[in-house]
């Protein structure tokens, strides 16, 4: 319900939605990895096929094991970088100063959870 909205990360298909109709307009999308692995997600809501994923995508296991994905095409999970060109998705209360806001995602009782944002 409402009050676990915030820990299935609620937010994520209308990020990557939007995301969607945007993306031809940037060079480079960094999506915050903050609330868990924001790739699965990205290959949910937008299947993405499996031969794309094993073409495209940078990723690397951590001596414990663990495989990090840090890049799918454009779109960067682990790495937020300030290419000219980008759109950045963050969870709002990690957003920098002086950054224009595009989009809000909020959760279903308002509260905001990720927001859309590119530098002024």
């Amino acid at each position: 319900g409402r009050e676990s909205a915030a820990d299935w990360n609620y937010g994520y298909k209308e990020a990557y939605k939007y995301l969607s109709e945007v993306e031809s307009d940037y060079e480079n999308i960094y999506f915050t990895n903050v609330l868990g692995r924001p790739h699965v997600y990205y290959l949910f809501h937008n299947k993405i096929s499996p031969e794309y994923y094993r073409n495209n995508s940078e990723i690397e296991r951590d001596v414990f094991g663990f495989v990090h994905v840090n890049k799918i095409g454009k779109y960067n999970f682990n790495n937020f970088g300030n290419s000219e060109n980008s759109i950045h998705v963050e969870r709002w209360d990690k957003i920098p100063e002086n950054v224009k806001i595009l989009k809000n995602f909020n959760l279903p009782d308002g509260k905001p959870m990720l927001s859309a944002y590119v530098q002024n």
